[in-house]
């Protein structure tokens, strides 16, 4: 597989993982529909994904652009030690039932106020791929969510380690971004 005219994309465009208050809203992102109570756990519910906020990635930005080009004497963070290299930063990780929970204490309600469904992450994205294919631009949103629910991990970069402790991250409070996901799923429009 070429990946260089890839890499070379992203690191001309930049990158960052999924906004848990953008695609939380979306019902057909993270598979959970305020309006209606219903949510669709992908196989289990369980898969742990890395997904940041729009403040998180702002102070992600920051941190690194505070950090000094060159180590002083020739030790310490530095960009030049990032350099084309994929970085790190989340809020936190969690899985469709984390975020199901959060759902629950914001809005007061518990399981049996929802229609709970279950769908293989992989069948999910397989249709998708076919509804798009056939022109339903929408199943681009669902394929992209389903993609980092799979079971092989890589929607969960924690282990490959953040840089949260060294631009002194803060882990953010879910359901406050929880709140902010169930206001934006009243707009029209996204």
């Amino acid at each position: 597989m070429r990946t260089g005219p890839t890499r070379k994309t992203i690191a001309d465009l930049g990158k960052s993982s999924f906004w848990y208050e953008w695609s939380l809203a979306i019902p057909s992102a993270f598979g959970i529909d305020f309006a209606k109570r219903t949510v669709t756990l992908f196989d289990e519910g369980e898969a742990m994904i890395s997904t940041s906020t729009w403040p998180q990635v702002g102070r992600t930005v920051a941190g690194l652009l505070s950090m000094p080009i060159k180590a002083e004497r020739g030790n310490g963070a530095c960009l030049e030690n990032l350099k084309n290299q994929v970085v790190y930063a989340d809020p936190f990780t969690v899985s469709q039932k984390n975020m199901f929970e959060s759902a629950f204490r914001v809005t007061g309600t518990t399981e049996k106020d929802w229609t709970i469904t279950k769908e293989s992450a992989k069948e999910r994205y397989e249709n998708g791929v076919k509804e798009m294919n056939q022109g339903d631009r929408i199943e681009f949103v669902k394929i992209l969510d389903t993609r980092i629910f799979f079971e092989d991990g890589a929607g969960n970069f924690e282990s490959k380690g953040t840089l949260n402790g060294l631009l002194g991250l803060p882990k953010e409070d879910i359901d406050e971004v929880t709140r902010a996901a169930i206001e934006r799923s009243k707009s029209t429009t996204w």
